[in-house]
């Protein structure tokens, strides 16, 4: 590759300074990666290029992994470039008899299946070979390369004459038993090929397996002793006593727990455990769980065997009780008020302490709290004592005391900044930073001021600036005469660096354009770490690659005071393909089964295929109407779907991302009163604007045959043509696990004959839908207020009153209405479900308007409204599980909205937080039942949902 650059220099420098490449030819055989080269060098087609410009080019296009040869050569205005491209390694076997060599010879080969095969990397791996497992140079290796249209295999033999063994083991140390059963384990990679790592590895696993005989505090010493032929390993063992133990009357800990803890106190400790060690860490957990005055009777049994001696604990609990706290007094304080320090301990304080129960570490741990709160305003050398507790004389209630030494409060007088040139930065650190001139000295803040201005300087453009003073003393300077602060902030900044070029490497099927796109930096502006980072973390959420590096290094000087800056881009891919079978049974579907495959990067341009195939058998039918129900016909539903998805329509011309999406799907249904048959296609334009705002358009055309319906005119095949846009504000602080902020979304659905709607004598779809949901997420002390709003409003504007032939009014037989030309289809009207699923009702229950009729049996020629209002107080037991208790509120309504018949429920919540969004159990209870068909409604229901706010 060197010989190459020096060859490329040589020839760029016989060519112009400047020229133009009009054209270019590139042969490079009929390989995968041959579009991808002529689309990289077709970059520089129609390009003024310098000689300098053109070998960065070059010199990044030769680095790149696949190339076996390269030429080039220049003819006036045309560039030709002849390329052969490695081939890719299909294969590597290893031909070895021992079945733990062969294993760990592919793990340290330099050349892995699906690499670019490189004769150097061939001979270094058979090198590491000969050196890690042979005493010398010999001709125990042999390999052949066969080569085919699928690739390179490489068969590799080894023979295991010559080869330096594991040959002998001498264990002192132990006798009887033990001694035999640790022979047995040894022999199990005894005279088979020396391997340091896998011998490291069994001596780790013989270490835990002594533990678990009880030897708590045996030791191993190995010495190995490595000859040219063979190797021999000498274990010096000294067990120690084997320790047992049994608890009895234990109920604040899991006997687990306590046989875990006693063992580390054993493990750290040299001298036998004895009965006062073993009451004195039985007392301390006790305490440290808030259970005073514990009582540990101990009968110790001790011997010896055939396995050395034993030392096995009986021990008897009498646990204690809990302490509580009658006061919390604080002393010593004068600035600082009681109120505040009073506030600290309540918000720190553990469950046992806000029960008023006494609880040691967390009493401890608030004596940190306060310490903090000193030096963070300015009491750089206040001193807060470990709590004094003092108990009652009658043992059941303690008075807790914290004694605190306030001093002087400290302010910072000036912030020194040195080594940037121009106010306007040095303006913009000391506006950022919390210790500025005048306020008490923040001492926590020091190193979050240190990076602000270290990030502020970056942004500037200086990607490489550091601090020149990092010694702390002369960073804060302390003057104790006038008890002021002064911080020094001296800037190392170099020079400032503009946007260079980029390098790809490890990306064998992923086109270069699909890492470039996600850069959103122009060539030729600056460049700052915040970009870099946001383009890194963007790489990686496209799902394409398994890790993502990159490397910065300075490319040509612009002047005295700036450079490019150019970057290495290290990527390694993932499998793109993925199936996925998924069987399982739901309340509402019953029996159901689903096949997923995928495959993300067609054409390694990050366009996705997904497919689905679900079928379902339900084994009740309670979300039917009554006489549905009674009909008792059961029928297979399922679903036929195939989507694709390109997340960058038209590039070149957008210039960012607008992710196009298509779906066409074929779907069998149970409605509440009908069944039907879907066909639907859905194309869809998706912008994300900025990581608050995105909008989107979608199209959707669907034909519909409804039947087996409880109204005959729900018996109908009918067209719906519609174009639906919509815009999202999240301003959410985590949309995985969201504890504050906010998400509204609002969408507003256009059906009509001018996008495909059915409209002929019998029937015209022609109406509007709008829905407003809105999230909203307040934090209140530990818990998280979550709250979501969902309204909306259908209304139908085919709404031309129809009359028979001899001009009398057409009546609906089933209301009595005049009949108008279009309806909006019951597959349209709203329902109370899904997402908008109100707990603790079914679906027949929840979707009656107000006079008790299901929605589905009334045909909507009006309009009709949701409104669905959720609330829950959540309590986030760790970052993926949360309880909850909610309340719910929902109801549709036909032409008029009355809130005061809302229906409402309350109940539990659990959610399990995943990658794809929570996975709900909920019971909800109803707070009105009311009577349906004579009959009172159920109690309450339990619900499973995913997905929800």
């Amino acid at each position: 590759m060197v010989v190459l650059r020096i060859i490329l220099t040589f020839i760029i420098a016989l060519c112009a300074y400047s020229f133009e490449v009009k054209e270019v030819v590139v042969n490079c055989g009929d390989s995968t990666e041959c579009d991808q080269i002529t689309q990289k060098f077709n970059e520089i087609k129609n390009k003024n290029l310098s000689e300098e410009q053109l070998y960065t080019f070059f010199n990044f296009e030769v680095d790149k992994q696949y190339y076996k040869s390269f030429y080039f050569s220049l003819d006036k205005t045309k560039l030709n470039v002849d390329v052969e491209i490695k081939k890719k390694i299909g294969d590597i076997n290893f031909e070895v008899d021992d079945s733990s060599l062969r294993t760990r010879l592919y793990e340290i080969f330099t050349l892995r299946k699906g690499d670019y095969y490189d004769d150097s990397k061939m001979q270094e791996g058979i090198l590491k070979i000969q050196q890690l497992y042979f005493s010398d140079i010999t001709n125990a290796i042999s390999y052949n390369i066969e080569e085919s249209d699928e690739g390179i295999e490489i068969n590799v033999s080894v023979s295991e004459v010559g080869i330096r063994k594991f040959k002998k083991l001498y264990i002192s140390g132990l006798r009887g038993q033990i001694e035999r059963d640790s022979l047995s384990f040894w022999g199990r990679i005894q005279d088979r090929a020396w391997d340091k790592v896998t011998f490291t590895k069994h001596l780790d696993e013989y270490r835990n397996r002594l533990e678990q005989l009880g030897y708590w505090q045996a030791s191993v010493i190995e010495k190995i002793d490595n000859n040219d032929t063979e190797v021999n390993v000498s274990l010096s063992v000294t067990l120690g006593p084997r320790y047992g133990i049994n608890f009895y009357g234990v109920n604040y800990f899991d006997h687990q727990y306590l046989f875990r803890e006693i063992k580390k106190i054993v493990r750290g400790n040299k001298d036998v455990l004895t009965d006062s060690l073993m009451i004195h860490t039985l007392a301390q957990l006790y305490k440290n769980r808030g259970v005073f005055y514990s009582d540990f009777d101990i009968r110790k049994e001790t011997g010896a065997d055939d396995k050395g001696d034993y030392y096995f604990f009986f021990v008897n609990v009498k646990e204690g009780r809990k302490i509580k706290i009658d006061e919390v007094i604080f002393s010593g304080n004068q600035d600082i008020d009681n109120s505040i320090l009073e506030k600290i301990y309540d918000e720190k304080s553990s469950d046992l302490l806000n029960k008023k129960y006494l609880d040691v570490q967390a009493l401890e741990k608030i004596t940190n709290n306060i310490r903090e709160y000193y030096v963070s305003h300015g009491y750089v050398f206040s001193s807060v004592e470990q709590p004094l507790i003092a108990f009652s004389e009658d043992e059941k209630s303690a008075f807790v005391t914290y004694k605190i030494n306030e001093n002087n409060l400290y302010k910072v007088s000036n912030v020194n900044i040195q080594g940037i040139a121009g106010p306007e930065v040095k303006e913009k650190i000391l506006k950022e930073i919390s210790n500025k001139v005048t306020t008490a000295f923040n001492v926590t803040e020091v190193d979050n001021d240190l990076k602000k201005a270290l990030d502020i300087v970056k942004q500037e453009g200086y990607y490489f600036a550091s601090y020149k003073v990092k010694n702390p003393k002369e960073i804060v300077v302390i003057n104790n005469a006038d008890k002021t602060i002064t911080l020094n902030l001296v800037f190392e900044s170099g020079k400032k660096s503009y946007f260079g070029d980029v390098l790809i490497t490890g990306n064998q099927e992923t086109k270069d354009i699909v890492v470039e796109r996600e850069l959103r930096i122009k060539k030729g502006e600056i460049v700052t770490p915040t970009a870099m980072n946001d383009f890194v973390n963007r790489l990686r959420g496209l799902g394409l690659f398994s890790s993502v590096n990159i490397t910065p290094f300075v490319g040509k000087k612009r002047d005295d005071n700036s450079v490019d800056l150019n970057f290495i881009i290290k990527v390694r891919e993932k499998d793109f393909g993925r199936g996925e079978v998924a069987p399982g049974y739901r309340t509402d579907l019953g029996y159901k089964v689903s096949f997923t495959t995928s495959y993300n990067n067609y054409k390694g341009m990050n366009r996705s295929w997904i497919t689905k195939l679900q079928a379902n058998y339900r084994t009740s039918l309670s979300d039917l109407d009554e006489e549905r129900r009674l009909q008792d016909k059961h029928l297979l539903e399922g679903i036929a779907q195939i989507q694709y998805i390109e997340p960058y329509l038209l590039y070149s011309f957008f210039g960012g991302p607008l992710e196009w999406r298509t779906t066409a799907k074929f779907q069998r249904k149970r409605y509440n009163s009908f069944d039907a048959d879907i066909f639907s296609i859905s194309p869809s334009l998706n912008k994300t604007v900025n990581k608050y705002f995105q909008y989107n358009v979608r199209y959707e055309f669907d034909v519909v045959r409804q039947f087996d319906a409880t109204l005959d005119i729900d018996n109908d095949r009918y067209r719906i043509g519609a174009i639906t846009p919509s815009f999202t504000l999240d301003f959410r602080d985590n949309p995985g696990v969201t504890r504050s902020g906010a998400w509204f979304n609002f969408s507003w659905e256009f059906a009509n004959p001018y996008f495909g709607s059915q409209s002929d004598k019998d029937l015209t779809i022609n109406y509007n839908r709008a829905v407003l949901r809105s999230y909203f997420y307040v934090p209140i002390w530990k818990m998280t207020l979550a709250t979501s709003l969902t309204v909306g409003a259908e209304k139908n504007f085919a709404n031309e009153l129809v009359y028979n032939d001899d001009g009398s009014p057409s009546l609906d037989s089933e209301s009595g209405k005049q009949n108008t030309r279009g309806y909006i289809p019951s597959l349209k009207a709203f329902r109370l479900s899904g997402i908008d699923l109100l707990r603790g009702f079914s679906d027949n229950e929840s979707n009656r308007l107000i006079d008790g009729t299901d929605l589905s049996d009334v045909i909507i020629r009006d309009s009709a409204y949701l409104v669905n209002f959720k609330i829950e107080s959540r309590y986030y037991i760790d970052d993926s599980s949360v309880v909850a208790l909610f309340l719910d509120a929902g109801r549709v309504y036909l032409e008029n909205v009355d809130l005061k018949e809302l229906r409402t429920s309350t109940g539990l919540s659990f959610k399990l937080l995943t990658p794809v969004g929570s996975l709900d159990f909920d019971y909800g209870i109803k707070l009105k039942r009311e009577r349906l068909s004579g009959h009172r409604e159920n109690f309450g229901r339990f619900h499973v949902t995913i997905g929800q706010f």
